[in-house]
Protein backbone atom coordinates (compact mmCIF):
# COMPACT_ATOMS: atom_id res chain seq x y z
CA UNK A 1 0.00 0.00 0.00
CA UNK A 2 1.58 3.29 -1.04
CA UNK A 3 1.53 6.18 0.99
CA UNK A 4 -1.11 7.92 -0.25
CA UNK A 5 -3.89 5.25 -0.18
CA UNK A 6 -2.50 4.57 3.53
CA UNK A 7 -2.91 8.12 4.36
CA UNK A 8 -6.79 7.62 3.18
CA UNK A 9 -7.66 3.96 4.80
CA UNK A 10 -6.19 6.34 7.83
CA UNK A 11 -8.19 8.94 7.59
CA UNK A 12 -11.48 6.78 6.52
CA UNK A 13 -10.52 4.55 9.81
CA UNK A 14 -10.88 7.45 12.07
CA UNK A 15 -13.86 8.55 10.43
CA UNK A 16 -15.06 5.15 11.31
CA UNK A 17 -13.93 5.60 15.07
CA UNK A 18 -15.57 8.85 15.44
CA UNK A 19 -19.05 7.13 13.54
CA UNK A 20 -18.07 4.55 16.61
CA UNK A 21 -17.67 6.99 19.17
CA UNK A 22 -20.91 8.50 18.80
CA UNK A 23 -22.76 4.97 19.67
CA UNK A 24 -20.47 4.14 22.75
CA UNK A 25 -22.99 6.48 25.53
CA UNK A 26 -25.92 3.18 24.24
CA UNK A 27 -23.13 0.52 24.22
CA UNK A 28 -21.91 1.27 27.41
CA UNK A 29 -26.10 1.15 28.86
CA UNK A 30 -26.65 -2.32 27.20
CA UNK A 31 -23.13 -3.71 28.52
CA UNK A 32 -23.64 -2.55 32.49
CA UNK A 33 -27.52 -3.70 32.07
CA UNK A 34 -25.91 -7.36 32.32
CA UNK A 35 -24.45 -6.90 35.50
CA UNK A 36 -26.30 -9.61 37.81
CA UNK A 37 -28.08 -10.92 34.49
CA UNK A 38 -27.77 -14.38 34.26
CA UNK A 39 -26.22 -15.81 31.00
CA UNK A 40 -23.30 -17.93 29.25
CA UNK A 41 -19.90 -16.66 30.80
CA UNK A 42 -21.96 -14.21 33.54
CA UNK A 43 -19.02 -15.50 36.15
CA UNK A 44 -16.50 -13.04 33.76
CA UNK A 45 -19.01 -10.10 33.16
CA UNK A 46 -16.33 -8.24 34.41
CA UNK A 47 -14.22 -9.22 31.18
CA UNK A 48 -16.81 -7.81 29.06
CA UNK A 49 -16.98 -4.71 31.10
CA UNK A 50 -12.62 -4.47 30.79
CA UNK A 51 -13.26 -5.25 26.92
CA UNK A 52 -15.79 -2.29 26.59
CA UNK A 53 -13.42 -0.07 28.62
CA UNK A 54 -10.66 -0.42 26.04
CA UNK A 55 -12.62 0.22 23.21
CA UNK A 56 -14.01 3.25 24.41
CA UNK A 57 -10.26 4.17 25.00
CA UNK A 58 -9.26 3.16 21.36
CA UNK A 59 -12.11 4.96 19.68
CA UNK A 60 -11.34 7.87 21.37
CA UNK A 61 -7.71 8.10 21.24
CA UNK A 62 -6.79 9.99 18.35
CA UNK A 63 -3.13 11.12 19.83
CA UNK A 64 -2.47 7.64 18.26
CA UNK A 65 -1.92 7.20 15.03
CA UNK A 66 -3.35 3.93 13.30
CA UNK A 67 -1.49 4.07 10.00
CA UNK A 68 -0.20 0.76 9.87
CA UNK A 69 -2.90 -1.60 8.49
CA UNK A 70 -2.45 -4.24 10.58
CA UNK A 71 -3.54 -1.66 13.85
CA UNK A 72 -6.47 -0.97 11.90
CA UNK A 73 -7.80 -4.05 10.98
CA UNK A 74 -6.84 -5.64 14.85
CA UNK A 75 -9.01 -2.36 16.05
CA UNK A 76 -12.02 -3.43 13.34
CA UNK A 77 -11.92 -7.10 14.26
CA UNK A 78 -11.67 -6.66 18.03
CA UNK A 79 -15.35 -4.21 18.01
CA UNK A 80 -16.79 -6.75 15.34
CA UNK A 81 -16.23 -9.66 17.70
CA UNK A 82 -17.17 -8.02 20.76
CA UNK A 83 -20.67 -6.55 19.43
CA UNK A 84 -21.29 -10.21 18.47
CA UNK A 85 -20.82 -11.39 22.20
CA UNK A 86 -22.90 -8.69 22.83
CA UNK A 87 -25.33 -9.75 20.27
CA UNK A 88 -25.53 -13.57 21.65
CA UNK A 89 -25.30 -12.46 25.30
CA UNK A 90 -28.86 -10.38 24.61
CA UNK A 91 -30.25 -12.72 22.09
CA UNK A 92 -29.98 -15.37 25.11
CA UNK A 93 -31.32 -13.41 28.32
CA UNK A 94 -34.36 -12.41 25.43
CA UNK A 95 -34.42 -16.44 24.63
CA UNK A 96 -34.99 -17.32 28.35
CA UNK A 97 -37.06 -14.86 28.90
CA UNK A 98 -39.73 -15.84 26.50
CA UNK A 99 -39.66 -19.36 27.55
CA UNK A 100 -40.36 -18.28 31.22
Amino acid sequence: MDKLQNSRETKKFNRWRKDIGKTLPELSTRVFNLRGTGYTGCGFHWGLEKDLGKIISTMNDFDRSYSDWSLRQTVEVVYECFIERLEEIESEISQRAKKV
